[in-house]
């Protein structure tokens, strides 16, 4: 069975694979780019170049107004990236004899009809479409960015959904599964940018949603996973930016993604129970969101860096018992007032709790090593600070902006006062210094114009010792030392 003859307005030009195989790249020539608009083009891809045969295709990004292509019989590669450029298409027909494709009313399936391939972009014979019975996988980018489609049934065949499956569908609604839907996982940017659709029913054998499954779903405000279910993992992005008002966190889960929910400014009311086998939360995880309290599980070994960055609302938190770390930027924003530090904690990250206005009160554990850059910068609802013993390094501008900041012990152990670590503590009026302080850097007290006493934990001459720069430190030269030995 021969191809047809293209028209005078299709350019194909062969990339040689190997001995016996070739690429065919279709172009329009340059009659058809001014006239595409008001034409309908067939391209029938052709079998053969010489003794070579066709067995892959692709489009240049001017085939918009092709509206069917015919795939000859020795086709073995395509994919919905490679017809992404036919924004019209309206049919896929494929030659009986292919061995590995064929198509059923213009769609374009594997030949054993147990993936979905294909949905023409601009096909327009089904609003709603139901999936044959047979179909197990819904292929990367099948309907991608095919604004006539507004339904979709998914048959209880189907086991996977590919990445970008449904992206940029911006009229799709409705999402609905069969009651014995074996669907298993939802791949990466599966639904993203479906600005219509609003509520999505979880199927109980999917195990994992992909990074930015539905992201940007502006108007999905309702998700629900049924109980019991089997999902393990939410991927990275995958329902940030949409109008989720609340989520329950089923049991399963052990990992939730970066960014997972971030952007959902909606999102008042996360809910993650106490048997809860949830392992890991990455970065931005609920960042700018609305919620007003968190109860984190003991189960919860890692938090990832601003996991909860700019949520403003976020007034309690508890934390896991077990965490170790306060990462970078994990309650920047927040509008806590108190919380309690667990005991295993050894390190907290560059702006943890920077800009936390209304932090009246924070409990420092013994075994706390380090404390970064910024950690607690604008906490300007801070009185006193308690450093532990244990303490070895306060970081860069660690309390920079603390302006209610009245009282401060540091641990024995700090041996450097860095460059602006009290920085505009303007209400700072008595500090309490070890013994083991070898240098307090340039501009470490900046503006502490209020500073009356200093504590020293050590004799007249060892505070003789350590090297005071005095660029910026006006407020400690000039204070009253108190020697404790």
């Amino acid at each position: 069975t021969g191809c047809k003859k293209n028209s005078e307005y299709i350019v194909i030009k062969y990339h040689i694979l190997d001995v016996t195989t070739t690429h065919a790249y279709i172009e329009l020539s340059e009659a058809a780019k001014y006239a595409t608009k008001f034409l309908d083009l067939t391209v029938y891809v052709p079998e053969k170049d010489g003794n070579r045969k066709v067995t892959s295709v692709s489009f240049s990004s001017d085939c918009i107004h092709v509206s069917k292509i015919v795939l000859s019989k020795y086709i073995n590669y395509i994919n919905g990236d490679i017809l992404n450029d036919c924004k019209y298409l309206q049919e896929i027909e494929v030659d009986k004899d292919n061995e590995t494709y064929t198509s059923h009313k213009g769609v374009l399936f594997t030949k054993d009809k147990k993936e979905l391939v294909y949905y023409p972009s601009y096909y327009q014979k089904y609003e709603s479409f139901r999936f044959p019975s047979k179909i197990e996988k819904i292929g990367d980018q099948a309907f991608y960015e095919c604004e006539t489609l507004i339904g979709i049934t998914i048959s209880s065949s189907i086991k996977h959904i590919g990445n970008e499956a449904f992206q940029g569908c911006k009229n799709l609604e409705t999402v609905d599964f069969l009651s014995d839907s074996i669907l298993e996982n939802i791949g990466c940017d599966a639904f993203s940018n479906c600005d219509k659709l609003k509520s999505f029913n979880i199927p109980s054998k999917v195990n994992y949603i992909g990074d930015s499954a539905f992201s940007s779903c502006e108007q999905l405000s309702v998700v629900t996973f049924p109980d019991p279910c089997e999902i393990t993992a939410i991927g990275s992005g995958a329902f940030s930016y949409t109008a989720i008002t609340s989520i329950t966190i089923p049991n399963t889960i052990t990992k939730i993604g970066s960014s997972a929910f971030r952007g959902c400014s909606k999102l008042t009311n996360i809910i993650i129970d106490e048997n809860s086998a949830l392992n890991v939360i990455e970065s931005d995880a609920f960042s700018d969101t609305a919620i007003t309290s968190i109860i984190i599980p003991d189960t919860v070994t890692i938090l990832g860096d601003g996991v909860f960055h700019n949520c403003y609302n976020l007034k309690e938190v508890k934390l896991p018992s077990t965490l170790t770390e306060i990462g970078s930027n994990l309650f920047s924003g927040c509008a806590i007032e108190e919380i309690e530090i667990p005991k295993t904690v050894q390190e907290i990250g560059w702006y943890a709790f920077s800009n936390c206005r209304n932090l009246k009160n924070i409990n420092l554990p013994e075994g706390l090593e380090n404390i970064g850059a910024e950690a607690f910068s604008g906490c300007t609802s801070l009185t006193e600070v308690i450093i532990p013993n244990s303490v070895k390094e306060l970081e860069e501008s660690s309390f920079n902006g603390c302006s209610k900041l009245e009282t401060v012990v540091l641990s024995d152990n700090i041996t450097y006062i860095y460059r602006q670590t009290f920085y505009n503590c303007k209400n700072l009026k008595n500090i309490t210094i070890g013994s083991n302080l070898k240098e307090i850097h340039a501009k470490a007290f900046v503006s502490c114009n209020n500073l009356e006493e200093i504590t020293y934990n050590g004799t007249e001459d060892q505070w003789k010792n350590v090297l005071i720069v005095e660029e910026g430190n006006n407020s400690i030269l000039n204070a009253k030392v108190k020697y404790l030995k």
